[in-house]
């Protein structure tokens, strides 16, 4: 593995280092929506702790940070063993919130592979209440310009909207949980995506349409053991795009976990 630690330029941009894992492309070789996420959250971390903020340090005084929503773009294509470099930089600080932009390129030919944007809440962990940003970090992590994508949009199902087949229905597993001791951001990704893809199929348009875009609203913490039922709606259905609106619900409780829109090309 190539890791590095990483270094942040005179710009406040942040960039690190390395190699797309074995385990990581599809069955057809290709990193997905899922993959650009836990490369984005790995670039936001090594970002912090470069620059004196370590899980250690969010750990003793209880609090961190979580994603309130996201938008991901996949342009290109990564290979197992492709040496990346990952680039992240705060775009805007609010309170208790900031905006980061991410940027991951290949370091074989310098194709951009995925951008995203996502904005983060920062919290109190025991009570998931939010805090007030210390003073101190973003001191330390000063906001720079650029943007690398375009924010996602507010999620809501439109009332024609069909859903496609039924739903996906599955319980939340122990491993699937992080350090905030709920199911991490990059999961629901994976099981939304996971549901389109799956019902894609019902669709003649879609079958041939390749994602290009994923927007999702993290709505409430999911914890192992939680019944989760994932259903998808087709929006838009044009000769050349087609979208589709994705909700991860408690099948228990019907709470919505997160709501997610996905943008496919022909």
């Amino acid at each position: 593995m190539t890791q590095q630690n990483g270094y942040r330029r005179d710009d406040n941009h942040f960039f690190a280092y390395d190699a797309i894992r074995a385990y990581e492309p599809r069955a057809d070789g290709q990193i997905d929506m899922g993959g650009l996420a836990r490369y984005f959250e790995l670039a936001a971390n090594l970002a912090s702790a470069a620059s004196g903020f370590s899980p250690q340090w969010y750990r003793d005084r209880g609090e961190g940070w979580v994603i309130r929503d996201q938008s991901i773009d996949l342009f290109g294509s990564a290979r197992s063993g492709e040496p990346v470099r990952m680039e992240t930089w705060v775009k805007s600080y609010s309170r208790v919130s900031a905006v980061r932009d991410y940027m991951l390129s290949s370091e074989v030919d310098g194709h951009i592979i995925g951008a995203g944007s996502a904005t983060w809440a920062y919290i109190q962990r025991d009570g998931q209440v939010l805090q007030r940003i210390p003073e101190a970090l973003a001191r330390a992590i000063p906001s720079a310009s650029g943007s690398a994508t375009a924010p996602a949009r507010k999620m809501r199902r439109l009332t024609d909207d069909v859903p496609i087949g039924e739903p996906l229905v599955f319980a939340a597993r122990r491993y699937e949980a992080d350090q905030m001791r709920h199911i991490n951001n990059c999961v629901y990704v994976d099981w939304m995506c996971e549901a389109a893809e799956q019902q894609r199929a019902a669709i003649p348009a879609l079958r041939a349409a390749r994602m290009t875009r994923f927007e999702i609203s993290y709505l409430r913490s999911a914890k192992p053991g939680d019944l989760v039922a994932v259903t998808v709606y087709l929006q838009e259905n044009t000769a050349d795009a087609a979208s589709v609106y994705i909700e991860a619900q408690d099948q228990t409780a019907g709470e919505k976990f997160a709501a997610a829109l996905a943008f496919y090309r022909r």
